[in-house]
Parts: structure tokens; sequence; C-alpha cells
């Protein structure tokens, strides 16, 4: 199962000596660069000798220190440019909003110049212009 899912991602022909990728097809971004267990032993050895075992301690929690300060500040720079696509849309749509308010006023305007100009008389223009929460007109001879 593992290997047929490592063969559809990487086909045989292009396969490594792991079955994923040789490291040059993994940087050139046909892969991710993870170093296998062999390689992480190789790593430890080398650090473990260079180091010694009394600093090794305190050089891993500085190194795992960095790693989460620098995993926070990049998961902030994400945050961060999200927010401003999200602002972008906005804006965006908001152009939009206001443009069609703009093409609807210019129509509403028109209709009433050419209601005007044909001669409806004020009266009707004034039914057509009256906003919904003014108070309806009162005719003072019917009560």
């Amino acid at each position: 199962l593992i290997r047929a899912a490592v063969h559809a991602r990487c086909p045989p022909a292009e396969a490594g000596p792991d079955g994923i990728g040789t490291l040059s097809e993994r940087r050139a971004g046909r892969g991710p660069v993870v170093p296998g267990a062999q390689e992480l032993l190789v790593i430890a050895i080398v650090a473990l000798l260079v180091f010694g075992p009394d600093r090794l301690p305190e050089i891993a929690r500085t190194a795992a220190k960095a790693m989460a300060r620098f995993r926070s500040e990049t998961q902030r720079g994400i945050e961060e440019l999200k927010r401003a696509a999200e602002v972008e849309d906005l804006e965006r749509e908001l152009r939009d909003i206001r443009r069609d308010l703009s093409a609807t006023g210019t129509a509403l305007r028109g209709d009433v110049e050419r209601n005007v100009r044909a001669g409806l008389g004020a009266a009707s223009v004034a039914v057509v212009l009256r906003a919904d929460d003014d108070p309806p007109p009162v005719d003072l001879q019917a009560t």
C-alpha cells in the first residue's frame, strides 16, 4: 500500500533509492525535502561529536525555541496576508455597490425628469418622490 502511494506520487523511473525521488528532484520542486531516518541519525551523531553531550540538550532547546518563534511569526504573517486579501475583497465589493447605487440613482433621476417633462404635474411627482417613512397625505375635506 505504501509502495503504491509512493509510486503514484513519483513514478519508479524517476524514483531514487528511497522510492520517493532523488534529492535533486525533491529540491527542484518535485517533492518535499525531508530527511529520512538514516540521515537524521547521521545528523544526530555529528551534532553529538561536535557539541558534546553536555551542550547538546541546551542547543536542542534553543533550536526548538527558534523554530517555534519562526512558526508563530510565519503564521502571523499568513494571517495578516489573509486579512489584507479580505479587506481587498470588501473594498472591491464596496466599489461595485457604489457603482450599482450610482447607476440606480441616475436611472431614477431620469425617470423622474421624464415624468415631470411629460406633464404629469407636481402632485404625481410628489407621490413618486415620497419616502416610506413620510406620513401619508391627509385630505382635510374628508374629515
